[in-house]
């Protein structure tokens, strides 16, 4: 009967502890739709980087690698420079060391991206 008694207690108080119901998920305002998915340059885009997942993965590890604590990352950022001057985009760095890509558009409009868009290429 202690035994009974014990389990009992145990149960009773993991029931007590456990979280309340999950509720549904609140959503946010997105720009997201399914045609966006079907969009040729989607698809493009995507394909590449599943084409180049491995290139992807080591460039990412040699980034991640250089030394930068926070507000020391100026050798992260003059690589990425250099990796995006030569795709002939317009470079800039703000005064807290971001480096920000731009390329012209189909549009006519400038089109923010980084080295791993293949659309900037």
């Amino acid at each position: 009967m202690q035994r009974v008694r014990s389990a009992l207690v145990v149960l009773v108080s993991l029931t007590a502890l456990s979280p309340a119901p999950a509720t549904a998920q609140a959503t946010y305002p997105t720009k997201f739709s399914p045609a966006l998915a079907e969009d040729p340059g989607v698809k493009q885009a995507l394909a590449y980087l599943d084409e180049n997942f491995e290139s992807q993965v080591t460039e990412w590890i040699r980034i991640t690698e250089m030394p930068a604590k926070s507000t020391f990352e100026a050798q992260r950022g003059a690589y990425v420079r250099a990796e995006l001057e030569p795709l002939g985009l317009e470079v800039s760095v703000d005064a807290a060391g971001n480096v920000t890509a731009r390329r012209w558009s189909s549009r006519r409009t400038w089109t923010r991206c980084t080295r791993w868009t293949p659309t900037c290429t």
